[in-house]
């Protein structure tokens, strides 16, 4: 991690990050940012935030791609780079994604960070569409996702009788 990120951020990343774990994930990321990326026109960048102009789906996948990118410099990229060799009619896409990761996701603040969360949460449910069925329950093609499901059942279900029992002990 660079010095110049803000803590905030980075753990934002972090979380993204998490999310995209699975080789399903990052394909449906990769997917989608390339998607955007094609289509984008430098004047329209998700970033900054303007809520007269809400995020489609597409850039809020670019935009959380555009924020792990950044982060994890000289990592594995989520969205189409310059250092993958593309095809020269995908030259033009990855340049636009390089612009946006290095113009345009350093201009965020610490203010924007609803904002992500809410891209986040929307993708997150964008995952929970895509969940297949199995033996009546939803299962989500997202492990941590799936993870977050259970340990709050576990802890609603450790609440709900740590309070009937510990309230009911305390009274005798």
């Amino acid at each position: 991690m660079q010095n110049d990120i803000p803590n905030w951020l980075a753990a934002f990343a972090t979380d993204v990050s998490e999310l995209i774990r699975n080789r399903k994930a990052e394909t449906q990321f990769k997917d989608a940012v390339r998607e955007w990326a094609k289509a984008l026109d430098p004047k329209d960048y998700p970033i900054p935030f303007s809520h007269e102009h809400p995020l489609t789906l597409t850039e809020k996948y670019a935009v959380l791609a555009g924020v792990c990118d950044y982060v994890h410099r000289g990592g594995k990229p989520i969205g189409p780079s310059l250092s993958e060799m593309p095809e020269p009619s995908d030259i033009r896409m990855s340049a636009a994604y390089c612009a946006f990761v290095r113009g345009k996701v350093p201009e965020l603040t610490e203010a924007d960070l609803p904002d992500l969360k809410l891209c986040l949460a929307d993708v997150e449910a964008d995952f929970g569409t895509r969940a297949t069925q199995r033996d009546g329950e939803q299962i989500t093609d997202n492990p941590a996702k799936s993870k977050r499901s259970i340990l709050q059942r576990i802890i609603e279900s450790i609440s709900s009788g740590v309070t009937k029992g510990t309230l009911d002990h305390l009274d005798k």
